[in-house]
């Protein structure tokens, strides 16, 4: 009975979670409960034999586990193993030409270290690669609601903005500040202040 209503929970929880493409993240609780039950039946078989079996099947599986987790499918396999040759203290994600077509590594290499880089993404957009992989690099938000985002970058002395995966709005306010002569378009993800 116990089995079939924890199914029946988490069934209930996959069923009412239709939005959230991250909804994996509610059922951390359910790794938990196997974990736990496996230290239970480990800690309870007598039979060395199958208690070994059962030790070296989850430690494989934790172990392809953490190599699956290494790469998600996000990074080519070419970018992903010159990363893993990197040292580590000199790597960056930035480098990685896959994801937005390189456009963190090109930011990196046309913004002076010195210069605050601003930055607008979308909710699920990457910003920590423009931190460089030393975090060297001072990065600011710019609210891109209206025009006044001009105004604020140049309070805040920023000549330079990165731009994701913005939405139809903060698309046609850029395009305007272009136009305008305000900004200049360096890349499709990269402007700067005139």
């Amino acid at each position: 009975m116990l089995i079939l209503s924890f199914a029946l929970s988490l069934m209930g929880l996959f069923a009412g979670i239709t939005v959230d493409p991250w909804y994996m993240r509610f059922t951390l609780w359910f790794p938990a409960i196997f974990a736990l039950s496996f230290a239970a039946l480990i800690t309870n078989l007598r039979n060395k034999w199958i208690k070994g079996c059962l030790i070296a099947l989850a430690a494989m599986c934790t172990i392809f586990n953490f190599i699956a987790v290494l790469n998600a499918g996000v990074f080519s396999l070419d970018d992903f193993s010159k990363m893993m040759a990197t040292p580590p203290l000199f790597r960056s994600t930035a480098k990685l030409t896959r994801y937005n077509e390189g456009a963190y590594k090109e930011t990196l290499a046309r913004v002076p270290e010195d210069e605050i880089i601003g930055y607008n993404v979308d909710d699920n957009d990457w910003i920590y690669p423009l931190y460089d992989s030393d975090l060297s690099r001072h990065l600011m938000y710019v609210p891109i609601d209206n025009l006044l985002f001009i105004p604020f970058m140049k309070q805040h002395r920023i000549n330079y903005l990165f731009v994701g995966r913005t939405g139809a709005i903060q698309n046609q306010l850029l395009e305007k500040a272009v136009q305008d002569g305000f900004l200049e378009k360096i890349t499709r993800y990269l402007y700067a202040l005139r």
